[in-house]
């Protein structure tokens, strides 16, 4: 069996409001240069560590931090792409996206429900 090479992807919540319990997680992953950046830090055991001029990484509490105002942060995380693509189907098969259109029965306008109509 071919198994493919595990590889570690790092992600940002890219949801409006991070913090918000109310809305599904979205998770972005950062480009590969800054990808690869961040994970020798990580493997290195580094505390924190600038990715661009505007935002940091704080490995310890896993956040991202805005260097112009620390009070914009937001969770980062680290995944491999095997936990990824579990996560991701595990994902798909609860997440049924498409509504109902009608009910099985067209015989009431209940959805066939016959004590409605009794």
């Amino acid at each position: 069996m071919n198994r493919e090479e595990e590889q570690i992807v790092w992600s940002w919540k890219s949801n409006i409001n991070p913090w918000s319990l109310n809305q599904i997680d979205e998770w972005t992953p950062f480009i590969p240069i800054i990808n690869n950046q961040i994970e020798q830090g990580y493997q290195e055991h580094e505390k924190e560590l600038i990715i661009n001029e505007n935002h940091k990484i704080d490995l310890n509490k896993l956040l991202q931090i805005n260097i112009h105002n620390v009070n914009k942060q937001r969770p980062v995380r680290r995944c491999s792409n095997r936990e990824d693509n579990v996560s991701y189907y595990r994902r798909e098969r609860f997440n049924f996206v498409q509504p109902i259109k009608r009910s099985i029965t067209d015989d009431t306008p209940y959805y066939g429900s016959s004590f409605i109509t009794d």
